[in-house]
């Protein structure tokens, strides 16, 4: 009895001998807490890095339907505009030439309808020959085509086809924004000539922005759309965002396949075209018991 019980004392001692011991003081100064053992989510997860990206119909590049030479520029890089708003003036010998060949195809037009009506009704009179129709009727539909296109560009141009008509010309002609968002580059200067294949601007719709990701092809078969993801950008701040839609091509540098995601809360935060981001996208989801780590 007396050895068994000697050996009880010397365990007892022995499993206390790796605890700390913490005075009350202690504890109120270190600000501690008693906690239980709570129930937390733990993912798997697969870690990427991409870009913040403007999809296709949130970016616009602004160029003149019709050449000229930059009058006057009502906005700035940075600047936030809105659709149908103006951004430049132009004017120039081909916007003169487009004005005055539109009024002289109202001017044939009405000429060649006359002339058809007139030919029709001497061929139901069996006056004038079939011949005589056909040709003017031809002559007239032409003189249509031409007088249609032309309306359909001076209407493009933003310009009022019956005040063109009237040979009541305009001086110049404004470039107005396709799209809301802001001005991210201004390519042209006052004076400068511009035609069909010249960036005036390019515009940027930040509600627009996504998350372009590269991920690994080896893990590529773990990924599902509607998986959720968080990211990370230089200011270190924690992002969430929504995987949209997984590539289907492999990249020959990088062996990697872009996805895309998109990013919640978007309208609340001020996201920049092209900022780098680390990701990590949540593949699988176990709960358990878990303390935290501080």
């Amino acid at each position: 009895m007396s050895c068994s019980t000697g050996q009880e004392t010397a365990d007892a001692t022995n499993d206390t001998d790796h605890l700390i011991s913490i005075t009350h003081d202690q504890f109120q100064t270190e600000k501690m807490a008693f906690g239980e053992l709570q129930k937390m989510p733990f993912a798997d997860i697969v870690k990427c890095n991409g870009n913040v990206v403007v999809k296709s119909k949130g970016f616009a590049k602004v160029s003149p339907f019709v050449a000229g030479s930059v009058q006057k520029i009502y906005c700035s890089a940075g600047q936030v505009v809105r659709k149908g708003e103006v951004l430049f003036e132009l004017s120039g010998n081909e916007f003169f030439e487009l004005q005055k060949g539109f009024a002289e195809a109202v001017s044939i037009l009405n000429k060649t309808k006359t002339e058809y009506e007139r030919v029709k009704s001497l061929y139901e009179g069996n006056i004038a020959t079939e011949k005589e129709l056909i040709s003017s009727e031809s002559e007239y539909k032409s003189a249509n085509a031409n007088y249609s296109a032309l309306k359909m560009k001076i209407q493009f141009v933003g310009l009022d086809p019956a005040k063109v008509a009237k040979t009541d010309f305009y001086h110049s002609f404004s470039i107005k924004s396709p799209i809301n968002g802001y001005i991210s580059q201004i390519s042209i200067s006052l004076g400068q000539h511009a035609d069909q294949q010249t960036v005036l601007a390019e515009i940027i719709d930040n509600s627009q922005l996504q998350l372009k990701l590269s991920v690994f092809e080896k893990e590529i078969s773990l990924l599902k759309p509607g998986m959720g993801i968080k990211f990370t950008l230089s200011d270190n701040s924690d992002y969430r965002a929504t995987l949209g839609s997984i590539g289907r091509a492999v990249s020959v540098d990088s062996r990697a396949i872009e996805c895309y995601a998109s990013i919640d809360c978007i309208d609340s935060t001020n996201f920049v075209n092209n900022a780098f981001a680390e990701a990590e996208i949540a593949i699988r989801t176990d709960t358990t018991f878990s303390v935290p780590e501080e």
